[in-house]
């Protein structure tokens, strides 16, 4: 009779247990409902088997289901009624989904598609990322998938780049004659200009050689949106070009350059888009280290490579900025003390020249301590790249 009582408390204690188990796997199952519920992006989860088991209110909205209906379980059935494409145009077959991907313990980040949302006549871009869920032994036990509408962003993006292009080329006209004429005006100004008068020229000067180098910045950037970088390519001697543009630097600057060679290299590449890189680099390490610290700049040779490298002992880049620095009208410095202005484009641009050429471009930084900016480039140019 003991032994019974004993079985049957222990019998109501498990009970009790799993009672509770149970309430507190439904009561989060229904906060993490919520959760997803409120969120402005698009959330499907699957089980191991690929069966959509939550499905929250902004992929309803995304997916044209309305409140009440089923959701169907096969999430294929979802990505059809949506009509997708890459964007390029190219069906994007079932295996490439993310979400069946991340089944496969693939994690899927930011991928950009075409769609035609359920109920409207226009397309979509939707940015979607997934992920495999795992349990404590690491086997993926289903997945999530998130999705975005970002065809606003990309309108936006559109509308800004088609600004970009046009103000360029409307500009290019008149700054070019306002630059010919401030340079014919000195190169004939009379002996006995005052002195006052030859400052206001110069002034004039400086001024339509720092829009002239705006106008030609933007009309990089817009060759860089169209994909298609145009190169002049002669063979340049590259030592030579940095010795000349280090000096150019050097002149009327309190900043000391120390410069190392080591070995003479010749290779085919743009000059004045190289001339470029090499004085945004340059400018950089000026702009942002105190009057009178040291300057490093490197140019060696490394099997068929060569690589310029420029030091600086200034004020350095927030770790935080770091990973947005050749961001295309991004500035790291903006709203803080060091914030010398500029449009944020330069590195954008450098890096791509460099790109373009067939090489590449890094930096390192601490903040605080300084930065080193370093890009190599191949001896055979883009076309010898190995």
């Amino acid at each position: 009779m003991e032994r019974l009582h004993q079985a049957e408390q222990a019998f109501q204690e498990s009970e009790a247990r799993l009672l509770a188990c149970t309430d507190t796997a439904e009561r989060r199952a229904a906060e993490l409902e919520t959760l997803a519920d409120i969120m402005v992006d698009a959330v499907l989860v699957i089980d191991a088997v690929a069966w959509v088991t939550l499905a929250n209110q902004a992929a309803l909205r995304l997916f044209g289901i309305e409140r009440g209906i089923d959701v169907p379980r096969d999430p294929g059935t979802l990505i059809d009624s949506m009509q997708i494409r890459h964007l390029d145009g190219r069906r994007i077959k079932r295996e490439e989904m993310p979400l069946l991907r991340a089944l496969e313990g693939e994690t899927v980040r930011g991928e950009r598609i075409i769609a035609r949302l359920p109920g409207t006549a226009g397309t979509a871009y939707i940015e979607r990322s997934a992920a495999p869920i795992l349990d404590r032994k690491g086997d993926v036990r289903g997945a999530v998938w998130i999705g975005r509408d970002v065809t606003q962003y990309i309108q936006l993006e559109r509308l800004k780049e088609e600004f970009v292009r046009v103000a360029a080329h409307e500009l290019e006209t008149p700054v070019a004659v306002m630059k010919g004429h401030a340079e014919l005006l000195l190169r004939r100004a009379p002996a006995d200009l005052t002195p006052r008068s030859r400052s206001a020229l110069e002034a004039i000067n400086r001024g339509a050689n720092r829009i002239d180098k705006i106008v030609q910045d933007l009309l990089d950037i817009s060759q860089l949106q169209t994909g298609k970088l145009d190169l002049v390519q002669e063979l340049v001697d590259l030592p030579a070009l940095v010795r000349e543009v280090t000096g150019r630097f050097a002149a009327g600057r309190s900043h000391a350059i120390r410069l190392r060679i080591e070995g003479e290299v010749s290779l085919p590449a743009d000059r004045q888009r190289l001339e470029s890189v090499v004085y945004t680099v340059l400018d950089n390490a000026f702009r942002y280290s105190p009057p009178g610290s040291e300057v490093e700049v490197e140019v060696s040779v490394e099997g068929r490579e060569a690589r310029v490298c420029v030091r600086d002992r200034g004020v350095g880049i927030p770790r935080a900025r770091q990973g947005r620095i050749f961001e295309r009208f991004y500035r790291a410095h903006t709203g803080t003390p060091h914030d010398s202005g500029g449009m944020g484009v330069g590195l954008f641009i450098a890096r791509a020249i460099v790109e373009a050429h067939g090489g590449a471009m890094w930096f390192g930084s601490e903040e605080g301590r300084g930065s080193l900016f370093c890009f190599r480039l191949p001896l055979g140019g883009a076309d010898g790249r190995r």
